[in-house]
């Protein structure tokens, strides 16, 4: 049996001794992403994913472009889509493997107007600087448990930005990280040691600030 998708087909996962083994075939757009033969791909235990997983990594080939880092992790350098509603997949496909994504870098999707909610994958550690900045149409976010840093303008200038859910482990709020957004309240964690100037700037909304 093959799972037949827009841009790709790809047969069941297969069972090998310990290993879990994907083949398939991909190609999209009149623009050849891999070869037009099966591929193969040994998973570690730890990483195995199911159908729709599997299609959601690839389809998002076409919207996110990658920066590879040494220890093997993965950097969301830019977006090109249009979604309102985004899930940010765990792992990325860059150059024949999958990685674990734990960044979304410098103003990775800043000025994505349409964009009113993210969902963070749980391998996330680092927001840099200005990385969602002018998405004027996000209105929640809830970070993930290992983001230790929210950078400089991260979110800034989110104007319909309601809901911000910080993350127990968070460490450091940097300057003007959440400028200009339309907060009513926020529960600041323990764990957070510094808040920068600003931070909060121009939130005219912002009456209650929770410390626990």
């Amino acid at each position: 049996d093959t799972y037949q998708g827009e841009f790709y087909k790809l047969p069941l996962a297969i069972t090998v001794g310990e290993d879990t083994i994907y083949a398939f075939s991909y190609r999209g757009n009149g623009k050849t992403y891999l070869p037009n033969i099966p591929y193969y791909f040994d998973f570690v235990s730890d990483l195995e994913l199911t159908i729709n997983e599997f299609d959601m990594i690839l389809n998002d080939q076409f919207t996110f472009e990658f920066t590879y880092e040494n220890s093997d992790e993965l950097i969301i350098k830019s977006y090109t889509g249009e979604d309102l509603s985004l899930t940010i997949p765990e792992y990325g496909y860059y150059q024949g493997n999958f990685y674990p994504i734990t960044e979304i870098g410098k103003n990775a999707f800043s000025e994505c107007k349409n964009l009113e909610s993210v969902k963070f994958p749980e391998s996330l550690e680092i927001i840099e600087k200005g990385a969602f900045e002018d998405c004027s149409a996000l209105k929640e976010i809830k970070l993930p448990k290992n983001v230790k840093t929210i950078n400089y303008w991260a979110f800034s200038r989110c104007y319909s930005l309601e809901v911000i859910e910080l993350n127990d482990g968070l460490e450091k709020i940097e300057e003007l990280a959440f400028a200009g957004t339309k907060i009513k309240s926020i529960r600041i964690p323990d764990s957070v040691k510094i808040i920068e100037h600003d931070a909060f700037e121009s939130c005219n909304n912002l009456a209650k600030i929770i410390l626990s």
